[in-house]
């Protein structure tokens, strides 16, 4: 899998690969939330995200020229004397064709270490609370539910990994 940064030349392939991740893992979940996505929504809200904002880091995950994963996290606001705030990841996607094969171990690994390299030292992120399939994912990889920091709403959770 060939990994690099995204431009906003690739907004229409990270919105198809929304829907798919959407209507793949959570239309049982989210059915309405699901069947509500748009894809040319989704390409602008992509675009606008990788034209307008140097807070953002997305990764592109790609095999044979085809978009089949991506991350994309938001970097903390330097704090001039506190400490050093988490990076949050926003979304974490692999294709349901390339899904079980190692890529979002690969993905996941890749913006950690973007992370670290722009001198975070912890992530977070929110999870739902009945994707018990990226539960065991990210428990396997050293994240830890966050109980610290409640959710924002009854269906998800926080996770929280040290950098």
């Amino acid at each position: 899998m060939e990994l690099r940064d995204a431009t906003p030349d690739d907004a229409q392939a990270l919105a198809g690969l929304v829907l798919a991740v959407a209507h793949h893992a959570y239309a049982d979940l989210e059915p309405m939330r699901v069947h509500a996505l748009e894809p040319e929504d989704e390409a602008a809200e992509w675009r606008a995200r990788l034209e307008g904002s140097v807070a953002h880091v997305v990764r592109i995950g790609s095999v044979g020229g085809r978009t089949v994963a991506a991350s994309c996290w938001r970097l903390p606001e330097a704090a001039p004397d506190g400490p050093a705030a988490a990076g949050t990841l926003t979304h974490l996607m692999v294709h349901p064709a390339a899904q079980n094969a190692g890529v979002g171990s690969v993905l996941l690994g890749d913006a950690e270490d973007t992370l670290r390299s722009r001198g975070v030292t912890a992530a977070r992120l929110s999870l739902h609370r009945d994707a018990w399939w990226a539960e065991r994912f990210l428990s396997s990889r050293g994240w830890q539910r966050d109980e610290e920091h409640p959710a924002d709403d009854a269906t998800s959770e926080r996770w929280r990994r040290s950098l």
